[in-house]
């Protein structure tokens, strides 16, 4: 019982706060567009004859200003109501080009001849009932964030289990660990131990767990590492 109050505490609390976001997002969205198109043309424009002090500048206002617009974008990401479009995925496939898309859209690859990547299952293929491209979006946040907990290298094991009505996936690393108090508040828009995060990725996973009618828990410990597990149905019911 006590679990179910915390879950319907922690939905109506997220409601709140994707209104609010929502809003904020959408006031945004156009003057920083105008922004970042004028940063983009100043770029252009200043040659290398210009004052180092105006280069810099006009450099800084550019980053910044795709820096808050890929913010923006994962506010209205996270509040925007798309339909998802359920059908038969492989969840074996959909994990890995996972890891691939986050391999060849990564600036710096050198945490990857430091990371041990493995996937193991009961079967070769294991088909559910998903959204396929939002899926996908659940185990990229979730292995950026392991890969970003083991700055040193580590591994980042997947493993799938299949159950007569759901699939369970269980990714663990080998990283830093978060405490108590952290996994408290870790689903939590906004909130986030990261210098550079936004805060959105795991409220973003959440959301989409749920859309998918499954559930996500996290068991972690600090110096030892973190496992995320997530159940889902194999069949989704419309």
């Amino acid at each position: 019982m006590k679990n179910c109050f915390r879950e319907l505490f922690q939905s109506k609390k997220l409601a709140s706060i994707g209104t609010l976001a929502s809003g904020v997002a959408h006031e945004l969205n156009n003057p920083l567009n105008n922004i970042y198109l004028a940063a983009q043309i100043l770029s252009k424009e200043v040659k290398d004859e210009y004052p180092e002090i105006i280069k810099d500048t006009v450099k800084d206002i550019f980053s910044q200003a795709l820096r808050v617009k890929g913010l923006v974008a994962d506010l209205l990401d996270y509040t925007r109501e798309k339909e998802y479009v359920f059908s038969d995925v492989n969840l074996n496939q959909t994990i890995n080009n996972a890891f691939q898309q986050l391999v060849k859209s990564s600036d710096d690859l050198s945490w990857y001849t430091k990371i041990n990547f493995s996937l193991s299952s009961d079967k070769p293929e294991t088909i559910i009932s998903a959204d396929h491209v939002r899926l996908g979006r659940v185990f990229l946040n979730l292995f950026n964030n392991a890969i970003d907990a083991m700055k040193d290298g580590g591994n980042l094991n997947v493993k799938i289990i299949s159950e007569d009505d759901t699939v369970s996936v269980e990714v663990a690393d080998t990283g830093k660990g978060m405490s108590e108090k952290i996994l408290d508040r870790i689903f939590e828009p906004f909130f986030t131990t990261k210098e550079k995060g936004t805060g959105l990725g795991l409220a973003i996973v959440y959301n989409i767990v749920k859309r998918h009618s499954g559930d996500i828990s996290v068991k972690s410990e600090e110096g030892k590492g973190s496992t995320f597990k997530i159940t889902l149905p194999r069949r989704h019911e419309s």
